[in-house]
């Protein structure tokens, strides 16, 4: 049986005020701070480790472009590439080959 993904809504979010941890599916989450702020985090297991990577405020990155980032963080780890490379491509190691180096 498939675990539940898309358990928030815009409605439950905007509602959210209570400091915690709240889950969508899929490894996405909703952080809530003691003072209010609401940010979004994608937690897996990378390597047999837990990873979470902060994905942004919810004042900047909307439920869908969350969910949608989310979703390619999990293809990533799907064919065994590092999920953080998704938001931030640039992190990846450059090959330097003999010829650059020289």
């Amino acid at each position: 049986m498939a675990r539940p993904q898309n358990i928030l809504t815009v409605r439950k979010i905007a509602a959210t005020k209570k400091a915690g941890r709240y889950g969508d599916g899929g490894g996405l989450y909703l952080r809530v701070t003691e003072s209010g702020s609401q940010s979004w985090s994608f937690m897996a297991a990378v390597n047999g480790k837990r990873v979470e990577i902060g994905l942004g405020s919810t004042k900047a990155l909307p439920l869908a472009t969350a969910r949608s980032i989310a979703g390619n963080m999990r293809e990533a780890i799907a064919i065994g590439s590092d999920p953080r490379l998704v938001i931030a491509p640039k992190l990846a190691p450059e090959i330097v080959t003999f010829g650059k180096f020289a």
